[in-house]
């Protein structure tokens, strides 16, 4: 413990980003016995490369590894420890950096536990990551300005999560039995072509120019995960110009239940919208 501890102090210390690093593959530990060796399958494992703090537990711990992987899978974090042969130093240039690992996924035994970790063959370390931010979150597909009536408008710019047909029927203004189906299949044209809203899978960001109002331009610069839910960022421009509607930006994106914040460029307060709230039990129901 007291080496995990002092190896702590000692990267933590150093600045996130290396002098002299650069992006691009470098070799790890393919050329090892102890890799070459190993049963599992070759695969690439992408995320941020960060410093493994340990458990806090007393004494020297029997396997130690400074260092993890966390990725972003399937809409939430996963953490892999990453083995390094005792040779740190290989990794050390490259903490808090977006990077992809070509590895094993190896399980091995620890105190009586089986314990996976990734053995690494190569790098390609990519870019540094920001802080507190895991990956970005993919834009699937963007309406390029989606017209809605003004009564959605009213206040300063502000954002809408749609996670329902219904929702967004109420917001694109369709009335009718078949409003829920004709609003879904006219932005997924909105979209593209080849674009399907699938509403167990996706959901819409909407962003709206406020009382600025008519054909102000709105756009999503990016959306990233990371410890705190989603971050999307965004920025408006022009001038409002009248008129009965106005122009919004819709992107539709990957569901996601937990809580949003939005940024607009040039202001660290976001706006919060919160995920779903839990169903409230019952009386006498089980916790």
């Amino acid at each position: 413990m007291l080496l995990a501890s002092m190896l702590l102090v000692v990267f933590t210390q150093t600045p996130p980003v290396s002098a002299g690093v650069a992006p691009g593959v470098r070799p790890l530990f393919a050329s090892e016995s102890w890799y070459k060796n190993a049963k599992a399958e070759e695969k690439v494992f992408e995320g941020v490369l960060e410093i493994n703090s340990g458990e806090g537990r007393i004494g020297m711990p029997a396997r130690f590894n400074s260092f993890r992987l966390t990725s972003l899978e399937e809409g939430k974090p996963v953490i892999r420890q990453v083995y390094t042969g005792g040779k740190d130093h290989l990794l050390s240039p490259f903490f808090n950096w977006n990077v992809k690992l070509t590895a094993k996924l190896v399980e091995t035994d620890v105190e009586g536990s089986k314990v996976a970790e990734l053995w690494p063959a190569l790098i390609d370390v990519i870019s540094p990551a920001a802080a507190g931010v895991i990956a970005e979150w993919k834009i699937l597909a963007r309406s390029n300005g989606a017209v809605v009536p003004n009564r959605q408008f009213l206040g300063p710019p502000q954002p809408t999560v749609i996670r329902t047909g219904k929702h967004l029927a109420e917001f694109m203004g369709h009335q009718g039995t078949v409003a829920e189906e004709t609003a879904t299949l006219s932005l997924a044209k909105t979209f593209g072509p080849n674009v399907k809203i699938d509403w167990s899978k996706h959901m819409i960001l909407g962003l709206s120019g406020g009382n600025r109002g008519g054909f102000s331009k709105i756009e999503v610069s990016k959306i990233t995960f990371g410890e705190k839910g989603l971050d999307v960022h965004w920025k408006l421009s022009g001038q409002n110009l009248g008129g009965a509607n106005r122009m919004a930006e819709l992107v539709l994106i990957e569901k996601y239940d937990g809580n949003l914040r939005f940024f607009q460029e040039g202001t660290t307060r976001p706006v919060v919208v919160p995920g779903p709230q839990a169903t409230p039990k019952k009386t006498g129901e089980p916790s």
